[in-house]
């Protein structure tokens, strides 16, 4: 369940219809009247949210070194869909990342939620978690493949522009001075967009 959604979020009409229903994403349609009165069938995609998290160990990034079917090895924060249902999107973030690393941490802020495409009704959530506070094994999906490290600032940064890193090279951290800063970012929770 969604307990924020940022202000200028684009969601699908009540009224749509759903016309598929896959396995990630579904599809509805609904009748959008034209500016010149005529109407036109409209679209969008809906797929689960994605949750990520910026973990901080001390003063080092947890990066995940990891492998999906069909993919190769690319780095990675750990991260995750936001798929059941009866989960805040915090839950999801706590629940992906004891999953991913086997820790958890007892501070927590959301940093940045965002609609990457106008057209899909998905959320990406960007918390930073930090003060650790227990860590397990890991409890992978049949799916991954992961391994992690922990990285320095510098470092991190410097993976940003590798190919393989597709999924943190277009993080707002990049131009971060210190890891401290992403812990001084206003929680989006104390001033919610809905």
């Amino acid at each position: 369940m969604r307990t924020y959604t940022p202000a200028d979020m684009r969601s699908i009409p009540a009224a749509a219809n759903k016309v598929f229903t896959g396995q990630i994403f579904d599809v509805y349609q609904w009748p959008q009247t034209m500016f010149d009165g005529a109407s036109a069938t409209f679209e969008m995609i809906k797929r689960p949210d994605t949750i990520e998290v910026l973990c901080l160990v001390a003063d080092k990034l947890v990066i995940l070194y990891q492998q999906q079917p069909g993919t190769n090895f690319y780095y990675d924060l750990p991260s995750g869909r936001h798929d059941v249902e009866s989960e805040s999107e915090l839950d999801a973030a706590k629940r992906e990342v004891l999953e991913e690393t086997g820790r958890s941490f007892a501070r927590w802020h959301l940093i940045e939620c965002k609609q990457p495409d106008p057209k899909i009704d998905r959320l990406i959530y960007t918390f930073v978690a930090w003060d650790q506070i227990s860590q397990q094994a890991p409890h992978l999906d049949n799916g991954e493949k992961i391994s992690e490290d922990l990285y320095f600032l510098p470092d991190a940064i410097k993976l940003i522009p590798k190919s393989n890193a597709k999924f943190i090279g277009s993080q707002f951290w990049k131009d971060l001075e210190s890891f401290e800063k992403l812990k001084e970012l206003p929680d989006l929770y104390d001033n919610r967009g809905t």
